[in-house]
């Protein structure tokens, strides 16, 4: 239950090896990559291998082949969300996507499906066009006038336009004195009156300004017949268009079956990226290559052996054992089954440095106390646990997927554990014995909730201690911990004597414990200081960082808060559906609805709770006494997938 140990190399191999050895490496999987240029000299830095157009030519595959994959997703039957868990994600081997990678057709598929939905987009425009003409000639259906009178004559020009009902008596003002002008209204919808002008052709551009400047606004018609022959012929056109639009649409979804094979093309694409970009990380001179990164140790001998699938004999490697305070070593996590699904909250809020501990399996026991304290109900924690036992039996979940129901799994323990405790069974619906009665004891639930967050505190100081021991440091163990467990033990036994029956010399020898900290906390707080008033200074601002822990067990207090608003609000649910089944058979079917509706949601409501407040004592009064973090995730030499799931032995769990 640690850090893993990792090992740094530096592997020296011929450069025609390069990119089978890449490969190769993939399915071993397990090794970090470094810049080789990083911390050399100007003198020493060696070229990265130039594979700037590969990696050009292979993203313009990735954009092709992911826009075929946005257009033939919406074609696919979506399975229900039960049948998705049960099924999972197809699998398939790194060396089933290399040959892949070599053989696949995909430029014949991309071609095609090109060529189709540029068909269907074509009808679309010519669609859309079509009943954007019919909307401007519905207005003016109902006219006799065939369409061919209009536009340009021998010797006149007929148009149609629209002015607005509130414009009429100003265009009529400003056409009335036009001899050569004729003015015909056509049509009215609404504020808008159709009408049609005709005028002579040598007059155009005369007669199109006044009307322009009258308010006249020309429409687009065009066609045979009158505007209902028009329509007509419009909508079969479109009707027409429609079943070709259907056609280009059913060639595309006739490649439906190929969205297997184009997700593992891609798969198979996005490795082929994470190879060519790593290369970016090497040295290469005429005939070799210098790689370095770092292995956990205990796979150097699986690493050797990848090497030498590839290269044979023909290789230099050295290993050495990663520097301890070394801020680039990557870290990986190494727990057992009860500690692992925890560690994705560590992960989410920062890797430890490679010289700090794995947090994980000391918040772990804390968390799982309190997300159950938070949750305490009986019954909700058999949903919980009836839940995540089903997924976890019966899906095929992937393993990120599987790790987090696996931590639901194991709260569902805790929060029975305190619905036992609380005597809690679905917000009180069967009356059970109580350790502690959510009722009555209020001031009890207070006092507990505060003592675990006051062991939560010192525990984790306790870690910070044990980390300057370790280190060498063993005065500042004592300095930055001893002194502030004084204060702050001395400082509750003093109080506690003023609320309880505590012997007075237990309040005295308090009292004395507490001023010797807090001295030893202003003498020394601030000891890296140069100057004694520095020291001094340094030493009372230290000193008031007491005021955060007082703010620190308040935050405890939510132990008990989220604990009786959950079961409060399961009462309340209680409550209403007693009330309803009074009401008759109808009554008794609302009832039951607002039971499940009721507690499911307050199932949610409560899992959510605690794991967002849980994870917040965890992160802001747990690691804030001793967790530095910002260390470098180690990262796996293969791309994450997203449509298929790894099929090998050599891509291992972690």
């Amino acid at each position: 239950m640690a850090i893993e140990n990792m090992s740094r190399f530096q592997l020296y191999i011929f450069d025609k090896d390069r990119k089978p050895l890449l490969k190769r490496l993939q399915k071993f999987a397990d090794v970090h990559f470094v810049d080789v240029r990083r911390n050399a000299k100007d003198d020493d830095v060696l070229p990265a291998p130039d594979v700037s157009l590969e990696w050009q030519q292979n993203n313009e595959v990735i954009s092709k082949v992911q826009w075929m994959l946005q257009l033939l997703e919406p074609y696919k039957e979506k399975p229900g969300m039960i049948q998705g868990l049960k099924e999972g994600l197809p699998q398939a081997s790194l060396e089933q996507l290399y040959d892949l990678q070599e053989s696949y057709p995909w430029e014949e598929l991309y071609q095609y499906l090109q060529s189709a939905h540029q068909t269907g987009e074509d009808k679309k425009n010519q669609i859309a066009n079509r009943k954007q003409e019919m909307e401007e000639l519905q207005p003016v259906r109902a006219t006799d006038i065939p369409l061919e009178a209009l536009g340009e004559h021998r010797m006149t020009i007929t148009q149609w336009g629209t002015i607005q009902s509130k414009q009429l008596e100003a265009f009529e003002e400003q056409t009335k004195d036009e001899p050569y002008l004729v003015l015909e209204k056509i049509a009215e919808d609404g504020q808008t009156l159709y009408w049609q002008a005709s005028f002579l052709k040598e007059d155009r551009h005369r007669q199109e300004d006044l009307l322009r400047k009258a308010g006249f606004q020309p429409m687009q018609v065009q066609g045979e017949g009158t505007p209902a022959d028009r329509i007509r012929v419009l909508e079969e056109e479109i009707r027409q268009l429609e079943n070709d639009r259907e056609e280009a649409r059913n060639r595309i979804k006739s490649k439906l079956k190929e969205l297997p094979e184009l997700h593992a093309y891609f798969e198979a694409l996005q490795n082929r990226k994470l190879r060519l970009e790593t290369q970016g990380k090497f040295g290469q001179t005429a005939y070799t290559t210098s790689i370095e990164g770092y292995v956990p140790t205990v796979e150097i001998d699986r690493f050797k052996k990848a090497v030498e699938d590839v290269s044979g004999q023909a290789y230099v490697a050295d290993f050495t054992d990663a520097e301890r305070d070394n801020a680039e070593v990557p870290i990986r996590l190494k727990n057992n089954s009860l500690v692992s699904p925890f560690e994705s909250l560590t992960e989410m809020y920062a890797m430890p440095h490679y010289n700090e501990i794995d947090p994980t399996p000391l918040f772990a026991p804390f968390y799982w106390l309190f997300f159950g304290m938070m949750g305490a109900d009986i019954g909700y924690g058999i949903i919980l646990l009836a839940i995540t036992f089903v997924a976890l039996k019966f899906f095929n979940l992937t393993e990120g997927m599987r790790r987090f129901v696996k931590f639901f799994f194991y709260l569902s323990f805790a929060v029975i554990g305190w619905g036992v405790i609380y005597g809690s069974f679905l917000g009180g619906l069967v009356a059970m014995p109580a350790l502690i009665d959510m009722n009555k004891d209020f001031m009890v639930m207070l006092i507990l909730s505060v003592a675990l967050g006051l062991v939560h505190l010192f525990f984790a100081m306790a870690i910070k201690a044990y980390m300057s021991v370790r280190d060498g440091n063993p005065m500042d163990a004592f300095y930055d911990v001893g002194l502030w467990y004084m204060a702050l033990v001395g400082a509750i036994l003093w109080l506690l004597g003023s609320f309880l029956p505590l012997p007075a010399i237990v309040g005295k020898i308090a009292m004395v414990v507490m001023i010797i900290g807090m001295v030893g906390i202003v003498l020394f707080g601030a000891r890296d200081s140069e100057s004694i008033v520095g020291r001094l200074v340094g030493g009372l601002y230290e000193l008031y960082g007491i005021s955060s822990y007082i703010g620190d067990f308040v935050s405890y207090t939510r132990l008990m808060a989220l604990g009786l608003s959950s079961a409060f609000i399961g009462y309340a649910a209680n409550l209403i559906v007693g009330m309803l089944f009074q009401a008759g058979i109808i009554g008794y079917i609302l009832g039951f609805v607002v039971f499940l509706g009721f507690h499911f949601f307050n199932v949610f409501l409560t899992m959510l709770s605690g794991y967002v407040h849980t994870a917040r004592l965890t992160y802001v009064e747990f690691f804030g006494k001793f967790y530095e973090g910002g260390g470098v995730p180690f990262k796996k030499f293969v791309h994450p997938s997203k449509y298929i799931e790894y099929k090998t032995q050599e891509v291992t769990k972690s």
